[in-house]
């Protein structure tokens, strides 16, 4: 599932030779990073240090996670709906430099695919590692 979402990333880019839909599958891989991450202060090894009222680390990786989604969604949008390459060069578009509507579609579902088969990953083997540690 990783690889089809890749590819559908990497196909948004060149099949319409414009490379700016490829940051999107960079804001959908960082997305589940922040729980894997801070996801160690919540296990069972830290419960007396951890409390259950503070939960800033935990709201942290929300917040993270929710804004690199936001972003994955959102920058395609605005990337279809900003001329781009008059903003860097400050300087006329070349024809066919904007983002069209297919590769806008085309990043964000693989860019979904790409974050759900990382999430899906994540809960197979952190499931089966509760699994292991019931049976001990």
């Amino acid at each position: 599932m990783l690889a089809v979402g890749v590819t559908l990333g990497i196909l948004a880019c060149a099949l319409w030779a414009n490379w700016w839909p490829l940051f999107v599958v960079g804001c959908f891989l960082f997305a589940p990073l922040p729980h894997i991450l801070f996801g160690w202060c919540y296990s069972d090894d830290f419960a007396g240090f951890v409390d259950e009222r503070s939960r800033g680390l935990k709201d942290v990786a929300d917040f993270l996670t929710g804004s690199a989604l936001a972003a994955g969604f959102g920058l395609p949008i605005i990337l279809m709906h900003t001329d781009v390459h008059a903003w860097l060069n400050r300087a006329t578009v070349l024809p066919g430099q904007q983002i069209d509507l297919g590769p806008m579609f085309m990043s964000m579902v693989g860019g979904a695919v790409v974050y759900l088969s990382v999430v899906a990953y994540v809960y197979v083997c952190h499931k089966g590692q509760e699994e292991a540690d019931f049976s001990m």
